[in-house]
């Protein structure tokens, strides 16, 4: 949609989305994931969108496991498909592997520091590497 989108999830008046569209920002108040910090955020070239996954909720957690995609108007919580998926975290990092068709998301903490390493392809997820 030639936007930059920045999710705002850590509550109070600003929380929502906010778009860039190279002259001005928009907000939108969209309902969806549960206030968080230090959650991953990366685009999805193949299938046209953003997904965010986990995030810690406050100072000593909850931690996340849930994954959100934006539509441009509203997150949809996005299931993940059967099989093993990454433990709840904040603090990872996730980004896209375009030439493999693949999202990848590494590190981060929960009750520990967190170094295994997972791929994301359609909607399934399948762990690359453990620490």
């Amino acid at each position: 949609r030639g936007v930059l989108v920045v999710p705002v999830l850590f509550g109070g008046p600003d929380a929502g989305v906010w778009e860039w569209n190279g002259i001005g920002w928009r907000h939108v108040d969209a309902h969806g994931p549960a206030i968080r910090q230090t959650y991953a955020l990366a685009w999805d070239s193949r299938r046209q969108r953003v997904l965010l996954r986990g995030g810690q909720g406050g100072t000593h957690g909850p931690y996340f496991a849930d994954q959100w995609t934006w539509t441009g108007t509203e997150w949809v919580e996005l299931r993940a498909a059967a099989g093993m998926t990454p433990a709840g975290r904040a603090g990872a990092t996730m980004l896209e592997d375009h030439s493999h068709a693949r999202l990848l998301y590494f590190g981060g903490y929960n009750e520990q520091l967190l170094g295994d390493f997972w791929s994301m392809q359609g909607d399934a997820w399948t762990r690359l590497r453990r620490r």
